[in-house]
Order: C-alpha cells, then sequence, then structure tokens
C-alpha cells in the first residue's frame, strides 16, 4: 500500500498497521485525520481516510464483520475523487478494488484494479503496476481462474526482478501458494513459503508469515509429515490468535482437525472442529461449514455415537441443500444412508441411496458414490438379492480404490466374502476373504504406525507447552522485574536528587546561620560588659539563657554542617589502619579521658578501605559517647573488639554505661534524636546519626546490643578489602 504524507506521525501508524495492532492504528490514523481537518490539509485528509478504510477492510477480512465493510465504504464514499492528488489516486484505486474484492463485487473489484494498472502504466511506476496485478489476481480468483490468476502473479514476479520490493514480493509468493493449493498442486508451496517467511520475519510483517507458516503446514500435509504439519499449524494458530486473525484461525484449527482425524486421534480431531464451529461461526463461508458437519458426523459415526451422527450429517445435508452445494448433498445423503443400515431402518436408508444417486449421475467417481454403492450393496442383501449384491460390492471396490477411500474398499471385500460364504460359494468366499484379512492387515499397521506418530506429536507438543509456559513465566518474571528495577531506579533518581537537596540544604542552613548567630553571641557580650554594673539579678539571668542558646545553637549547627558534609564530594577509598585511627582519637580525647579516668582497652585492629576522617570522626563519637552517658560515681570503661569473617571484619565498642533501653534502639541513630533532657546530658542528638551516615559511605552496617543500666556494645562492619591482610 501506498501513503504519501507530510505527516511523520502516520509511518506509526503503518508500522502497527503492518504488525496487525489494528486498533492502535486505527486510533493514530483518526488522531492524524482529526489534526489534517483541523488544519484543512485536504492531501492529509485523504490518504488518512483511505488508511482508515484499509484498516476496516483488514479488521472485516480478519473477522467476517460486514460492519466493518460498511465503514470502509463509508470513508471511501466520503473521499471526492476529483480532489484526490496524483500521488493519492493509485492508493485510492487499490483500496477500492480491495474493498469490492472482499464484498465479492467482482465487476467493480476489476474496474478499480485495472485503473490502478492504468495509472501506474502511465507513471512506470513498478510498484503500482505489481499492486495492480495482484488486485487482477484477486478478481480472477473470485472467478475461479486459476491458472490465469497464476499467469498473471508470475507476471507480477517479473516485474519485482528488476525493483527490489521484499513485501510485494511475499504477498505474490502467498497468492501463488492459495493458487497451487485450490490447484491441488503442491509441488512449489516448500519454496515459496519459506521465501515468505524470512521475508515476513525480517520486516515484521505478521499477517504474511501467518499465512506462510499455515501454508508450509498444508505442504508438510500433503507430504504425509503429519509431524511438521502439526508443528506448522500450530505456530499459524497462537500467532493468528494473537491478532484476532479469526479467520486465518478458523482454518488452522479445521486443517489440525483433519490431520488428526487422519492419525487415528477422534477426540482431538472433534476438540479442534467443535472449536471452529462454537467460537468461529461468523468467519467461516456455508460451503466450509457443510464440509466441517460432514466431518464431524463421520467422527460420532466411527465412535457409534449414531445420534450426534445424524445429526450433523442432517446438519450438513440442510445447508448443503440451502446453498446447491450437489456434491455435499450427495455426500451427506450417502452417509445418511450408511447410518441408516446400521439401524436396520432399510427403508429410509433405500430413500437416501436413491436421493443420492440420482445427483451422483452427474458428478462421476467422487466419496460419495463408493459409499452409496456400498449401500446399495448392502440393502440388495437384506432383500436376498445376493447377486446384485456382489455386482455393487465389486463396483464399490473399483470405484473406492479411485478415491482412496481404503476403509470402504475392506469393507466391500468382508461383505462379499460373507456374502460368498452365504451362498455357499467357499472358494470365492476363502479369495475375498484372505484379500480383506491382507488389505485390513496394511490398514491396521497403518493405524498403529499414525497412532503411535500422534503420541509422539502429542509429547513433543506437551513438552513444547511446558517450555513455552516456562519461558513465559520466566519472561512475565523478567518484565516485572524489569518493571521493579526500573521503578527502583526511578525512585534511586528522585531519592539522590532529594538527598542532594537536603544536604545543599543543611550545608547552607548551617554554615549561613552561624554568621548571624556569631552576631547576636557577639553584641549580646558587648552589651551585657556594657551595662553589667546596671544590671539586676533577673536581667543577668536572662543574657545567660542568650548567651546559653547562642552557644547550644553554635554546637546544633556545627553538628549539622558535619552531618551534611558526611561523603561530601567524590573522596575514594584508601587503605586505612585502624590501629592508627584510634591512636589519633586516644590523642584528640586525651583530655576528657584523663579527666573521667576513662580505661580504653583495645585489639589489634585491621586495615580496611576508608576515608581517613570520616573513620577517626566515627570512632571519635562512639568512644565521646561511651564516656558521656557513664553512670554517676563509675569509672567508664571502653573495650574495642576486632573479629575477622569470611567477608568482613566486625569492630565492637563495648562500655559500662547506663544502656539504652529496648524502644530506643533504633532512635539512636535518627537525627536530632535525644534521649535525655540537656540538662542531664549535654549533646545535639546528631553524634549517631553522623555514624550511621558514615558506615553508610563505607559500605557496612553499625547496630547496638544494650541492656539499661548495665552498658552498651555498638557493633559495626567493614567490607573485607580484596588482597589486604590484616
Amino acid at each position: 500500500m501506498i501513503i504519501q504524507s507530510i505527516n511523520p506521525s502516520l509511518k506509526n501508524a503503518k508500522i502497527s498497521f503492518l504488525q496487525k495492532d489494528l486498533n492502535a492504528a486505527l486510533d493514530s490514523a483518526q488522531t492524524i485525520l482529526n489534526q489534517a481537518e483541523e488544519n484543512d490539509s485536504l492531501d492529509e485528509s485523504i490518504s488518512s481516510k483511505i488508511f482508515i478504510a484499509k484498516i476496516y477492510c483488514t479488521k472485516g477480512r480478519y473477522v467476517g464483520g460486514d460492519q466493518y465493510f460498511f465503514k470502509a465504504f463509508e470513508v471511501l464514499d466520503s473521499i471526492d475523487e476529483s480532489s484526490i492528488n496524483e500521488r493519492g489516486i493509485l492508493d485510492f484505486f487499490l483500496t477500492k478494488s480491495e474493498f469490492y474484492s472482499l464484498k465479492k463485487d467482482v465487476g467493480r473489484a476489476q474496474k478499480y484494479a485495472e485503473l490502478a494498472f492504468q495509472k501506474s502504466q502511465k507513471e512506470d511506476n513498478t510498484s503500482g503496476i505489481v499492486q495492480s496485478l495482484l488486485a487482477k489476481v484477486e478478481v480472477f480468483m473470485l472467478r475461479n481462474q486459476f491458472t490465469e490468476a497464476a499467469d498473471l502473479t508470475n507476471k507480477s514476479l517479473t516485474f519485482l526482478k528488476e525493483k527490489e520490493e521484499p513485501i510485494l514480493k511475499a504477498k505474490a509468493y502467498n497468492l501463488l501458494c492459495k493458487i497451487r493449493i485450490k490447484q491441488q498442486d503442491y509441488n512449489e508451496i516448500l519454496e515459496y513459503g519459506k521465501e515468505v517467511l524470512a521475508i515476513s520475519q525480517e520486516y515484521g510483517d505478521i499477517e504474511k508469515e501467518i499465512i506462510a507458516t499455515s501454508n508450509l503446514g498444508v505442504y508438510y500435509a500433503t507430504r504425509l509429515d503429519y509431524k511438521s504439519a502439526i508443528e506448522y499449524f500450530y505456530s499459524s494458530l497462537e500467532k493468528s490468535k494473537v491478532i484476532q486473525f479469526d479467520r486465518q484461525t478458523a482454518q488452522n484449527l479445521i486443517n489440525l482437525g483433519t490431520i488428526y482425524a487422519r492419525l487415528f486421534n477422534p477426540q482431538e480431531s472433534l476438540s479442534n472442529y467443535q472449536a471452529v464451529v462454537e467460537k468461529y461461526d461468523q468467519v467461516l463461508v456455508d460451503t466450509t461449514k457443510t464440509i466441517i458437519f460432514n466431518n464431524i458426523g463421520n467422527i460420532h459415526f466411527e465412535e457409534k455415537s449414531y445420534e450426534e451422527s445424524k445429526k450433523h450429517f442432517q446438519k450438513s445435508l440442510a445447508l448443503a441443500e440451502e446453498i446447491k452445494y450437489t456434491e455435499m448433498i450427495a455426500l451427506a445423503l450417502a452417509h445418511l444412508g450408511k447410518l441408516s443400515c446400521e439401524e436396520n431402518d432399510f427403508g429410509m436408508a433405500m430413500s437416501y441411496a436413491d436421493r443420492a444417486n440420482e445427483l451422483l449421475e452427474d458428478l462421476g467417481d467422487v466419496n460419495a458414490k463408493s459409499i452409496n454403492i456400498l449401500n446399495f450393496a448392502k440393502l440388495a442383501h437384506h432383500s436376498g438379492d445376493f447377486e446384485t449384491a456382489i455386482l455393487h460390492l465389486k463396483e464399490g471396490i473399483e470405484i473406492s480404490k479411485k478415491v482412496r477411500n481404503e476403509e470402504n474398499e475392506i469393507a466391500c471385500y468382508r461383505l462379499l466374502a460373507e456374502f460368498y460364504k452365504d451362498k455357499k460359494d467357499f472358494e470365492n468366499a476363502f479369495q475375498f476373504k484372505s484379500l480383506y484379512a491382507e488389505k485390513q492387515e496394511d490398514y491396521l499397521k497403518k493405524q498403529r504406525n499414525r497412532q503411535i506418530l500422534d503420541q509422539e506429536i502429542t509429547f513433543a507438543t506437551r513438552e513444547k507447552e511446558q517450555q513455552i509456559e516456562a519461558l513465559t513465566q520466566a519472561n512475565q518474571l523478567q518484565a516485572m522485574l524489569l518493571k521493579k528495577q526500573e521503578e527502583v531506579e526511578r525512585a534511586n533518581e528522585q531519592l539522590t536528587q532529594a538527598n542532594e537537596e537536603l544536604k545543599q540544604f543543611a550545608y547552607v542552613a548551617s554554615h549561613d546561620l552561624k554568621e548571624p548567630l556569631r552576631m547576636i553571641g557577639s553584641y549580646t557580650q558587648i552589651i551585657n560588659r556594657k551595662f553589667a554594673s546596671e544590671l539586676d539579678e533577673n536581667t543577668q539571668t536572662y543574657f545567660h539563657y542568650v548567651t546559653d542558646g547562642v552557644e547550644r545553637m553554635n554546637n546544633l549547627l556545627d553538628g549539622l554542617l558535619k552531618y551534611a558534609t558526611v561523603g561530601r564530594g567524590a573522596q575514594e577509598l584508601k587503605v586505612i589502619d585502624l590501629n592508627d585511627t584510634l591512636l589519633i582519637c586516644q590523642a584528640n580525647l586525651r583530655l576528657l579521658i584523663g579527666e573521667t579516668k576513662t580505661k580504653l582497652e583495645a585489639d589489634k585492629l585491621p586495615s580496611i578501605l576508608g576515608i581517613g576522617s570520616l573513620l577517626s570522626q566515627l570512632f571519635q563519637n562512639l568512644i565521646s559517647n561511651a564516656i558521656k552517658f557513664r553512670n554517676k560515681d563509675t569509672i567508664p570503661e571502653i573495650t574495642i573488639r576486632s573479629e575477622e569473617k569470611e567477608t568482613e571484619y566486625l569492630i565492637s565498642i563495648k562500655d559500662n554505661g547506663i544502656g539504652i533501653k529496648e524502644e530506643y534502639k533504633e532512635r539512636i541513630f535518627v537525627i536530632f534524636q535525644r534521649l535525655h533532657a540537656k540538662t542531664d546530658y549535654e549533646g545535639t542528638g546528631i553524634g549517631l546519626a553522623i555514624c550511621h551516615k558514615i558506615m553508610q559511605r563505607m559500605g557496612g552496617k553499625i547496630w547496638v546490643e544494650s541492656e539499661y543500666g548495665e552498658g552498651s556494645t555498638f557493633f559495626f562492619t567493614f567490607p573485607k578489602p580484596v588482597g589486604i591482610s590484616s
């Protein structure tokens, strides 16, 4: 299909159409049409309408819905042909030809195909010529002129040798396969089918891939390679279901039903036929329905479900008579006659046989004739006319051979043996009994082989279904994980941004607020010194509150600044000897340790990958906290231990202080969380939050174990660095 448009969005609509996401294609095309009409863009409006009509035609072809053809007609009818530009007129003619072909209006379909051909010839447009020729092929096929259709398709392929048009080439090959199947000439289907399959898979043309796959199934079925045929039909079936190509889905189910019947698997055959009738009735033409009803009747007959069999044979007969399908009328009558014989209703059997015989005189040697002759033989035998019965059976053998009805041929041998035995002609009875045994053995052998093949196919199919189910579950899990990963990544991005903004805010707040705070402190001290002699005791107390508040605010801002700057910048992790870190901390806390007579004991500590300044801050905060939160009248005792594990180092700092209540163990690492009144213990509630943040930066963890009144132990871990030993 050729669509010229200045709107790039139409390209996306065409991709959806190629992939047969028809609803998406229709939505996109309708949006483009609305925009074109708002902008008074006539050419784009027309091209969009043509495209919309094309989509409706495809929908109608897929689901057999007249409502879609009516919509396509409405859209096409709304286009003023005289207003179409030179680039759009060809596509208009081709779409009109397609529409009328689908409506089986042969005259108009041919008219627009010819107009498209003339237009393309005049402009020396190879693609247009090929599309026009293929439109004419569709017309020839509607007329059942398959030879002319094949010649014209081959002519289109000669044009394509001069121009690389893979999609058009694939369309021509699919049409040629369709023609050959109608002609029952299957030799070229393998080559053409594989060619189309390769092209359609490369270009993402799902419809051509589905049809090519089905054609290959037909090819292998005619070669009695039922295993390959079933694989291709199932592949075509699943994909046609996905794009809601109901007409092709129904055809695949019919083909599968027929193959399973040949594999002597009546249940599977019946399941496929019934699925067609129950779910896809709207896409079936009446001729196909009569055949399906007949096939279902046959299966029930073989299963000796005579009531169901009769019901479906009668359905087949009624519909065949309605559409004047003479061959199927004769076949349905012959089957009903056979069924009546089985039920010993010989009067009804004779009526069916006579009616069938009248039609069969003009039909030649067809399957219905072989069945009906056998019915006449049974009727003659029932009336005691052995000679006529034998003549019918011998004729039945010859016709059964011609139409390849093995079951009928074997039945004729069996009845001949029985009839000759009834006549006491034991020589002929033995001869036909032997022929019957030989043919029956061959037939049963074929039946066993096909049933074994059916089991192999069933096993392979189930195995493949399990693989597909496992793959589907894996894909669903992968898709879910991918979705979760994307959500996590988005959340992480938002969190990173929020953290950066928070860091910036904390840094600016703590840094910039210190300046006015210093000013408040300085001027408060100046006022206090200048007017100290004039201030009463209460005023002096107020000044003390102010200076104390300034000092505490200053300490709080210092803590906040430290917290905000933990890990700030791209500091690289280096090898740090924690023994050196501990010595630095002890030096910094020398006065505090001395004043409190703190006892500090430490194991030999490992070397880790870290940032020296942050590690010093970590140890210093934890040791100073252990001293600060000591029991009254008790000398602080601090023990630092190190344990080497498989993938990490575990460090612990234990004290004999006041301990932490169970409900506060998680809160202590949250910024600004104080567990005691400031009058009892000084602090800002930031120190442990800084420790927690430092451990995150180091890639480790920190936690506390404590018994209230008995002291606390802070644990933290460092990943073990590769190639560094302690």
